[in-house]
């Protein structure tokens, strides 16, 4: 039986996730819902360069130069290839593991940067949930539903001059948690 597809950002399997979204009962939680039909997962690197190169590019537009870059990359400790939008840049993998990790993250709340902040914490947690050795079922788990929670209900406006997360970023982002989540509930040890 085959229980899900797996997809590195083809556009072509997004309304399927779209759908599980649309149909996703927030007030409820995964643990009382099961899809039925097969699950749909969009790569979570995918997700997290997609989301690092839509941050750098709400920042890029919004301060119209590359000293916010440097002083980003200098500020958290990064190299400044991090904060680059060059279109080589784009689908790297470890610049988006370097950006959506807990050091940056804390040290984003520590500076009080709550834009910044607020973009990174989802994606933080979902990469920790996924990515991170010695954390619990139960905690990633836990990361997993939060980062869904704060998905659906943080205001997607007023970030740098408009949305924080693209509306396609969101509905592949939140369909693959709910997918995960319902795979772990119903079809993980089994």
């Amino acid at each position: 039986k085959i229980i899900g597809y797996s997809f590195d950002g083809d556009s072509s399997y997004r309304h399927n996730l779209e759908k599980i979204d649309k149909n996703f009962d927030y007030s409820k939680g995964n643990k009382f819902q099961n899809i039925n039909g097969p699950l749909f997962f969009s790569d979570y690197l995918h997700i997290l360069k997609r989301a690092r190169y839509r941050l750098l590019k709400r920042i890029n537009y919004y301060y119209n130069n590359n000293e916010i870059n440097k002083k980003l990359a200098d500020e958290y400790n990064l190299p400044f290839v991090v904060f680059s939008d060059e279109k080589i840049t784009k689908m790297h993998d470890s610049l988006a593991i370097k950006l959506f990790n807990l050091r940056v993250l804390l040290l984003s709340e520590n500076k009080n940067s709550t834009n910044f902040y607020s973009f990174l914490f989802p994606f933080t947690m979902m990469h920790c949930a996924l990515n991170y050795q010695n954390i619990s079922l139960q905690e990633r788990i836990d990361l997993l539903q939060i980062s869904l929670k704060y998905l659906s209900y943080f205001p997607n406006k007023m970030f740098l001059n408009g949305n924080m997360f693209h509306s396609q970023l969101l509905i592949d982002t939140r369909g693959t948690l709910i997918c995960l989540l319902n795979f772990i509930f119903n079809h993980y040890g089994k």
